[in-house]
């Protein structure tokens, strides 16, 4: 993007946002009003058509939810936990819980090392009668098991049957017993096994009655609306249903939809639904149109049901009852009216933080709620969709990585220095500060990282002098005096990964951009890339070695102990400045960045919501050493806490007080980010290949990399 046609777009949006904004936009310097929970308008709140949540706690001694139907006033769910799966039963009425009767002992139990030695694969309920297919999967004597289908009455809960599938494969198929997916009522007496590639109509006992070609489509999708039945599958590359005929077992005509088609859905009611775009959508199976219901984040009460909802049943009353493979319990969103409240829009990626906050600030404000648009991760606007971003679409909250870096300013976003001043839960002494001071560009503060990481190098403990020892004379002698057979990094980090990491440190050692000024042609930059080049690398798998390049913490703990077979220090960078370690904003699952858009209406209401990733209590669910540091101190500790384990078994897997404590140790004492940067990284690959490939000198090497960086690097900050 020229800088005269980002210019004249920076100003359009700034006129943009102070005429919609008017007094409500906080420049730089200016506190913020805080809005809140204060109604958005001066009269009472209306109240819409809407879903109201509420979760449904499993019974007593189930710790998860893995298959769930209904039927009449009851729903049935098989749950884990203890020492096998229980049968639950739940009267919609009183919500009370019992237990049908199964002991997982009759079908193997547990085996040697503890693991469950059998398998709940169908579960469904049809004119009253529960059918369960369980699959055994080895024997007492070592065996291949067998698969049984048990019968239940859903009235009193009583077992009518139990047999074992003893019929053969039909010729053709791999296996001479056919290995079920699933199990699928066609009445109290008659039932459908499928392994993917046909339907095995069975009686009450377990016996052959007809098989059925499925032709590509399976039942490990049933959507079952009332009486009707309908399967899933492909044809001529189109995925769709097909209704399916419970008398004749006819399929019928494939009827696309964009709708999602993996998971289980039943309707008491009769109305046909599906999950789509984050939430659940109603569904013509006549033509595979879909009309939105409600989205996850709306109704979830937990980030699990925001996550790999495949599970969604409707009560003859219109109620919805929900659930993951893994849920700890289940969602119930029954139809009602609901305060009418403000949207605030959020175009990102997938972020577990955010949807963390975006959860919680939807489930406490009475007068906002977050809607979330996702977008594809690692994709740039062009000029035309920044325009259209500005003049169109007007979201509140944007995912700054899809935008050009320097557009990321006063003229496109709001300063937001100004709002952690002047909020109550949050200041700037609660960041780790070399992160927040990183964020501020020209005087403000436009993109608020969530997370970052940390670029270094690991050593073998015995093997590390201390950090002023640590020199490139040092690391070169350690490497050529290395015993026989000892590679300097595990076999997959080549010259291209640690030219990679030579590039992305270079951001933080060798480029100020603040002052557009760069110093490859000064200090070490030099011996790293010709260390880079002459390092002797390996293709092969073997153990120990001397050094782990770091490029995300989550992990690094784990990785050093098993490479070195023994303990480990974070030594950083030889060469450089300070610890030898930097931060950086593009973590090892992606960057975390965000700015509230100088066009937004609603600038406080959108900060209320993005500070909440940043407070400590946002890690409760779905925080992970593995998604990067939190920025700040609270929140960091209580990821580091919570990653505390011990690992008997395998020690070399444990993260334990003393690696946090050396966690700890490296990012309080690192000072530095190095910021992912694309033109930079091409600049240093491009002469560094020349330079491998014996085309270049050293010296002229760097001196190209520091005329072209240095050219480049004052555009920027100009």
């Amino acid at each position: 993007m020229s800088k005269k046609i980002l210019a004249l777009l920076l100003v359009m949006t700034l006129l943009l946002g102070l005429c919609a904004c008017g007094k409500e936009g906080a420049g730089k310097g200016e506190a913020p009003v805080r809005s809140g929970n204060t109604d958005a308008g001066d009269g009472p709140a209306e109240m819409v058509p809407g879903y109201i949540p509420q979760v449904i706690e499993l019974p007593e001694g189930c710790s998860s939810v893995r298959l769930m139907t209904i039927e009449g006033d009851k729903l049935l769910a098989v749950c884990g936990g203890g020492e096998d799966y229980r049968l639950c039963a739940m009267e919609l009425g009183s919500e009370s819980w019992s237990f049908l009767p199964f002991k997982g002992e009759d079908f193997g139990g547990r085996d040697s090392r503890g693991f469950s030695n059998y398998g709940i694969s169908g579960f469904d309920v049809c004119d009253g009668v529960l059918w369960v297919l369980v699959r055994q999967y080895f024997t007492e004597s070592g065996d291949e098991g067998s698969f049984y289908v048990l019968r239940y009455d859903c009235a009193s809960g009583e077992e009518l049957s139990r047999a074992e599938v003893g019929f053969e494969a039909i010729a053709g198929t791999e296996s001479s017993t056919p290995v079920f997916s699933d199990l699928t009522p066609l009445g109290a007496d008659r039932a459908a096994l499928c392994d993917f590639e046909n339907a095995y109509i069975i009686d009450s006992q377990a016996q052959l009655l007809e098989t059925i070609p499925l032709e590509g489509f399976n039942f490990n999708l049933v959507l079952r609306c009332g009486e009707e039945l309908y399967a899933y599958g492909e044809e001529n590359g189109d995925i769709g249903l097909r209704s399916f005929d419970m008398e004749t077992c006819a399929l019928g005509p494939l009827v696309k939809t964009e709708a999602n088609c993996y998971g289980y859905y039943v309707s008491e009611k009769g109305e046909a639904f599906l999950s789509q775009d984050n939430g659940l959508v109603s569904l013509n199976v006549n033509t595979g149109e879909t009309e939105g219901l409600f989205k996850w984040l709306e109704v979830a009460t937990s980030l699990e049901f925001t996550q790999e909802m495949v599970m969604a049943v409707q009560s003859a009353a219109g109620d919805y009852y929900m659930a993951g493979i893994t849920s700890r319990n289940i969602q119930k969103v029954s139809p009602g009216l609901v305060k009418d409240r403000e949207l605030i829009r959020l175009r990102g990626v997938y972020d577990t933080a955010i949807l963390n906050a975006a959860l919680r600030f939807n489930s406490t404000n009475e007068n906002y709620k977050v809607e979330y648009e996702f977008i594809g991760s690692g994709h740039e606007l062009s000029q035309q969709e920044i325009l259209e971003l500005v003049l169109q679409d007007s979201p509140d909250i944007v995912y700054t990585p899809s935008l050009p870096q320097n557009s990321i300013d006063a003229g496109l976003f709001v300063d937001l220095l100004p709002y952690i001043d002047a909020d109550e839960s949050i200041s700037r002494e609660d960041f780790i500060e070399p992160a927040l001071e990183s964020m501020i560009r020209k005087g403000g503060l436009y993109e608020l990282l969530t997370q970052v990481d940390v670029l270094s190098l690991s050593v073998r403990a015995e093997l590390f002098p201390g950090r002023e020892d640590w020199t490139m004379d040092y690391v070169e002698e350690m490497v050529a005096n290395r015993p026989a057979g000892t590679p300097v990094y595990f076999w997959h980090r080549d010259r291209d990964y640690m030219l990679n990491m030579l590039c992305r440190i270079s951001g933080g050692e060798y480029v100020d951009w603040e002052s557009g000024k760069c110093s490859f042609d000064e200090g070490g930059f030099a011996r790293l890339l010709q260390f880079v080049k002459d390092t002797p690398y390996t293709t092969e798998a073997v153990t120990p070695v001397l050094m782990e390049p770091v490029l995300g913490i989550g992990n690094s703990a784990t990785l050093s102990k098993n490479f070195f077979q023994g303990d480990y220090e974070y030594a950083g960078f030889p060469g450089t400045s300070g610890n030898g370690s930097y931060f950086t904003d593009a973590a090892e699952y992606g960057k975390k960045g965000y700015g509230i858009m100088a066009s937004s209406q609603h600038k406080e209401a959108a900060w209320d919501f993005l500070r909440l990733a940043l407070l400590p209590e946002n890690q409760e669910y779905g925080g992970d050493l593995f998604f990067g540091i939190p920025v700040t101190r609270a929140a960091f500790e209580k990821l580091v806490d919570k990653s505390i384990h011990e690992d008997t078994m395998f020690p070399e897997d444990s993260f334990t007080r003393q690696d946090a404590d050396k966690l700890r140790e490296l990012v309080y004492s690192t000072e530095k980010m190095a910021r992912q940067d694309d033109t930079l990284t091409e600049i240093i690959s491009t002469e560094a290949a020349a330079y491998f490939a014996g085309d270049k000198s050293l010296e002229d090497t760097v001196s190209n990399i520091q005329s072209r960086a240095s050219i480049y690097v004052a555009e920027q900050a100009g």
